[in-house]
């Protein structure tokens, strides 16, 4: 890192918000594991652009170019990092189509309805085979 310029160690970060707040770009290049996508509707609700392949945005109902940059090969993931870093207003309106997509579906009243009706569609459903089996 010492002999990069563009790579900045920084240790313990007091304000870690603070630090996000310079940083215009997300890369997710996933090829495991799931708890980074927590960090993708982080970025989403910052509205910071995320250059992501598609594994990296399983299970979030985001759409390509709409609320984040495709990328599957190293090359394509540095010339996503190149085009947006010279367009801000391309990379600001998928920012923002992003942030919005976090308001419409990952809010934690959203979560929490969706959550709350399925655990009451459980318990319907248990009531009903314990009805059957009592009668």
């Amino acid at each position: 890192a010492e002999r990069h310029s563009n790579i900045r160690l920084t240790g313990y970060i007091e304000d870690l918000f603070e630090l996000v707040s310079q940083i215009p770009i997300m890369v997710n290049p996933m090829q495991i594991g799931s708890g980074f996508k927590n960090k993708v509707l982080e970025a989403f609700a910052l509205e910071r652009l995320v250059i992501s392949n598609t594994f990296g945005m399983e299970a979030i109902s985001a759409e390509k170019d709409v609320h984040y940059a495709n990328a599957e090969t190293p090359q394509e993931f540095a010339n996503a990092v190149l085009r947006y870093s010279t367009d801000g207003e391309a990379r600001k309106r998928i920012g923002r189509k992003a942030r919005s997509l976090v308001e419409a579906q990952y809010t934690w009243k959203k979560i929490g309805g969706r959550y709350l009706e399925l655990v009451d569609g459980l318990l319907q459903n248990t009531s009903k085979r314990m009805s059957c089996h009592a009668a």
